[in-house]
């Protein structure tokens, strides 16, 4: 755990994590707007960072998932600017982009049950 990509995966999903949740619970759509940016910046770094690890091991598929995530968090990072309301259609996308990088992910047997 000492390498500093997985450091900086780590710290990534964390912030994915709370700040994403922060964000869910903020009234004020200003903040709930800077929370979620927050969130997904951490995402797409530490999914890039998975990306390149799980390249670099020969496992494209799982590679491949992640960099598919990185891209429809960054579509969902693009829908913060216009509200709650105006992100329904990035929402969606970064959606079906999420669906089809967790199919990825998960279709080899790359990680324990």
């Amino acid at each position: 755990m000492r390498n500093p990509a997985n450091i900086l995966a780590a710290l990534g999903l964390a912030a994915g994590a709370v700040f994403g949740m922060a964000g869910t619970m903020v009234a004020q759509p200003n903040q709930q707007a800077i929370l979620w940016a927050i969130d997904s910046i951490g995402l797409v770094m530490a999914s890039a960072i998975l990306a390149l690890k799980f390249f670099r091991k020969g496992r494209e598929i799982v590679a491949a998932g992640f960099l598919v995530f990185a891209i429809g968090e960054g579509v969902l990072l693009s829908g913060t600017a216009a509200g709650a309301i105006g992100s329904v259609p990035s929402f969606g996308a970064g959606t079906a982009l999420w669906a089809t990088a967790l199919m990825l992910i998960s279709a080899p047997r790359e990680f324990p049950v």
